[in-house]
C-alpha cells in the first residue's frame, strides 16, 4: 500500500451531523416535534460549526492553494449528448 496517493486531494464537502441533529430528525419522522423545531436546532449547529471553523482559522473560502474556483455554469448535457443533438 502507498503512503501516499498518487493525487493530491483536499477535503471541502459536508460536515457530519450531530448526534442531537440525528435523533432529531428520527423524531421528526415519527412525529413527535414539528419542522420548525428541527429547524432552530439545525441553524444552531451551522452556527456552531462556522464560529468553530473561524476559531480555527480554517474558514470555508477558497484559497489559490485549494484549487477552488467558482462555479459561473453547470451544463445539464454531457458532450455525447451534445454531439447526436447537432
Amino acid at each position: 500500500m502507498r503512503a501516499h496517493p498518487p493525487f493530491r486531494a483536499e477535503h471541502i464537502g459536508s460536515l457530519l451531523r450531530p448526534a442531537g441533529l440525528l435523533e432529531l430528525r428520527r423524531k421528526l419522522g415519527r412525529g413527535e416535534i414539528d419542522r420548525s423545531e428541527l429547524t432552530r436546532a439545525e441553524n444552531r449547529a451551522i452556527e456552531q460549526a462556522v464560529a468553530c471553523s473561524s476559531a480555527s482559522g480554517s474558514g470555508s473560502r477558497p484559497t489559490a492553494s485549494s484549487g477552488a474556483a467558482p462555479i459561473t455554469a453547470i451544463s445539464t448535457r454531457s458532450s455525447a449528448t451534445s454531439r447526436r443533438t447537432r
